[in-house]
């Protein structure tokens, strides 16, 4: 038998965290933690236990697929590439570069598809770039655009040197989303000197865990953030030296809370005064540090919640500071920092961080705008299932003149296309990704294949340079660049240069060529790029990198000959010297080659600990509390109006919280359900209050009604959820061999209640009433 054990990751959730992986016979038979790995040190959760499950089902896509009459057929990769190309061509051609958008890329695992995506959509002339970030976490990147000068980088929790957290909506123990999250959490709540604080509208696991829980209403975060900076503020607990040293901006707003009603905000909130008095008193006394997920984020004014929580850090002193949250390095940025951003044609929704957000796009396409969205390219993503508003989404799409999809499984947005294209897995390509959740330390990990990919598959990046290739779009690449691609990279990148040099439109393609020359040699479109993302590294980045240079002479080409090379060269073509690149060179070819022989991961840098105020990038380098966009939205939270707003109607009487944290919830990334057999992963969860009060039985079947639509499924009575609400995961719905398992919770989401800055969904309230289907006995009657 054919056994043999890998170093990989998880690419089930954005820690990534270390495996071990036992393969036989080419198959994902046993997972391991691997002790070894940097950052994990041996921890993982059950999701990635199952990355088997992932990897091996009965649905994987073998064959580029085309639509017709009569449904699907095999076709070659030729045809296929050949047959997009030319109607994206038209369609372009016929209306504008902006009818074209892409979705997808750079999800949980693999990061390098998107390098490949922004590449083809420069090179078309959209800007049009969705992501499932934009539909999370962009109030944050934007916040930290506005305040600390900078959208690609959102200051982390530094729980390392923290003596307290404060978990606002974040269910670390079920839903992870911070390193080793349910053991630093149990850490901090059992330690005789730390402390874990909880502000959550459910009884999370988390919130159980909590040395303190205040469980608020749900909808009233931002009017609870504003009412604690109130409290810090009248009680003078800010720290005053720090505010002096490094911030600017709160005298513009202080006298938002000047004469705040402290005790009638605490009572629409739903929280004792004594407890948020004792709170402050924590947050102006100990090192703390925030953590703010979805269950604040996907909430009624999220980027104002995101802003007043931002600000409660910043009066605290717990910006950019030891033990507070702080701004981490990386190796690389996927994100885009323009000052000045995008807009979508009919929505108006501005870009952050060069994406868009998914809720707008069903709208951009169904239109009447003469430029709208009419191809899309989804790469990795699955919206018809993962995205707010099932229903839209597929309204939308019907009305897309080319809907193509790249993906590893017959996914319900798979079913919608015109072409469907097969790309290699996660463990079938190389790949990593680029989050920076690690602090001092700068943590890399590129994963091998570890599995044989079937023939006819591809990686995403080497899809879309073919794709870009057929499209015209990749310039001819001269025979001497394509020699030196099969020789030492030394030579090649000399080559590279003399070609760049002289031609824009070469530089602009660069993913592309590097693709098709370096990808060939390497055997990988994903190596070869990564390659030279570590070569283009910065100056800043580089200083903080700690991988000592190989000695030239261990080079396959001496340090002299290089020098004899570039000197024929600079002859021959006119160049500037090129003698200050060689170090360079050689310290990207030690950190790109310990990289490489570090399938576990790396620590290749270290970032200052002592001085991340340098990390901040606004013009006069203080944090910027004014944000003149927000101020009338800001003013506008008050008790008075918060407790109007919040009144339910006899229609509505309920609260649905979609996006239920859990262990068994992997969206749309397992889609066997195996690994969830005997669980009760798709409910919906009601209070046992509720239940009594309408009659309901846990396991009936029970009917959830939005303004939407509605849905059937199974009822769970759980003190997880507070009265008045009900809790429902998101991923369910799912087909594996022509069967749905679990329900759908985008068929019951509106994609236009959203937050008006960002877009993002506002998924943890959405007004609801439930109704009873059958009772246990009607159940077993019927099965009788």
């Amino acid at each position: 038998m054919n056994e043999i054990w890998h170093k990989t990751a998880c690419v089930l959730c954005e820690q990534n965290c270390g495996l071990k992986v036992h393969v036989q016979n080419n198959r994902i038979e046993t997972v391991l933690p691997d002790e070894s790995h940097p950052v994990s040190k041996g921890y993982v959760c059950r999701k990635g236990l199952h990355i088997g499950d992932h990897q091996n089902h009965t649905d994987r896509l073998t064959h580029p697929l085309k639509k017709t009459a009569n449904g699907f057929i095999q076709v070659s990769w030729e045809t296929a590439l050949q047959e997009i190309a030319s109607k994206l061509q038209q369609i372009i051609s016929d209306h504008s570069p902006q009818s074209f958008a892409f979705m997808g890329g750079m999800n949980k695992g693999c990061h390098i598809d998107a390098i490949y995506a922004r590449t083809l959509l420069k090179m078309i002339g959209s800007p049009y770039h969705y992501h499932a970030i934009a539909q999370e976490h962009t109030g944050m990147h934007w916040l930290s655009g506005q305040m600390l000068g900078r959208q690609d980088s959102v200051p982390i929790p530094d729980d390392h040197h923290a003596d307290m957290i404060l978990a606002v909506g974040w269910d670390g123990m079920e839903s992870h989303k911070m390193i080793r999250s349910p053991m630093v959490l149990k850490t901090f709540a059992t330690h005789p000197h730390r402390r874990l604080v909880v502000i959550d509208h459910r009884n999370t696991s988390t919130a159980q865990l909590a040395n303190v829980h205040l469980l608020l209403n749900t909808g009233t975060y931002a009017l609870l953030a504003k009412t604690l900076i109130a409290i810090i503020l009248q009680e003078g607990w800010e720290n005053k030296d720090y505010i002096q040293a490094h911030v600017t901006g709160l005298d513009d707003i202080r006298h938002w809370f000047h004469k705040w009603d402290i005790k009638y905000s605490l009572e629409v909130c739903g929280i004792e005064l004594d407890t948020a008095y004792a709170l402050c008193h924590e947050l102006g006394t100990r090192k703390w540090c925030l953590k703010l997920e979805k269950g604040a984020l996907m909430n009624r004014h999220s980027t104002v919640t995101s802003y007043f929580f931002t600000v409660l850090l910043a009066i605290c002193g717990r910006l950019c500071t030891i033990g507070g949250n702080v701004i981490p390095g990386k190796l690389f940025s996927l994100t885009d920092t323009k000052t000045e951003p995008l807009k979508t044609v009919f929505t108006q929704h501005p870009s952050i961080c060069g994406f868009f957000p998914p809720n707008v796009l069903p709208q951009e396409i169904d239109n009447n705008h003469s430029d709208r969205i009419r191809a899309l390219l989804v790469c990795g993503a699955n919206p018809i299932r993962s995205y707010a508003d099932t229903h839209a989404y597929t309204k939308a799409f019907e009305k897309l003149e080319l809907l193509t999809v790249i993906d590893i499984a017959m996914t319900e947005t798979c079913e919608m296309a015109d072409y469907v294209l097969p790309a290699c897995s996660a463990y079938e390509s190389w790949d990593t990704t680029f989050y920076s959740y690690t602090f001092p330390d700068i943590f890399t990990q590129l994963r091998p294949p570890i599995i044989q990919p079937p023939e006819n598959l591809k990686e995403c990046g080497t899809i879309i340079t073919e794709l870009a290739d057929q499209m015209g779009l990749i310039p001819k690449i001269p025979d001497h660049l394509q020699r030196a691609s099969t020789k030492d990279r030394y030579q090649f990148i000399l080559n590279l240069l003399t070609v760049s040099t002289n031609a824009f439109q070469f530089d602009e393609a660069l993913p592309f060529i590097l693709s098709k020359t370096l990808g060939k040699t390497m055997n990988s479109s994903n190596l070869a790029v990564y390659w030279g993302i570590i070569q283009t590294m910065n100056a800043t980045v580089r200083k903080r990198m700690h991988i000592e240079m190989k000695s030239p002479m261990s080079s396959a080409l001496s340090l002299n000959k290089i020098f004899a090379v570039a000197k024929t060269m600079i002859s021959r073509l006119n160049l500037l010297p090129l003698a200050g690149l060689f170090p360079r060179f050689e310290q990207s070819e030690a950190i790109f080659d310990a990289i490489i022989d570090n399938p576990e991961g790396l620590i290749v840098g270290q970032m200052n600990p002592d001085n991340n105020m340098q990390e901040i990038k606004t013009i006069d380098e203080y944090i910027h509390l004014h944000i003149p966009v927000l101020v009338d939205w800001s003013k506008s939270i008050t008790p008075e109006l918060e407790q109007i707003r919040l009144k339910r109607t006899p229609e509505f009487p309920m609260i649905l919280n979609a996006g239920r944290p859990a262990k068994t919830n992997a969206h749309c990334q397992i889609r066997k359900p195996d690994w969830n057999k005997g669980l009760r992963s798709c409910t919906v969860l009601m209070h046992p209050k509720d239940a009594n009060r309408l009659g309901f039985d846990d396991g009936q079947i029970v009917c959830v009604i939005t303004k939407v639509a509605s849905v059937e499924i199974e009822l769970e009575v759980s003190e997880e959820v507070q009265e008045g609400q009900l809790l429902m995961p998101h991923g369910g719905g799912l087909k594996y061999q022509k069967k749905t398992y679990g329900v759908n919770v985008n068929d019951l989401t509106d994609c236009q209640n959203r937050d008006v800055l960002t877009g993002i969904p506002l998924h943890q309230y959405m007004p609801c009433r439930v109704e009873a289907l059958f009772t246990k006995s009607d159940l077993s009657d019927w099965s009788d």
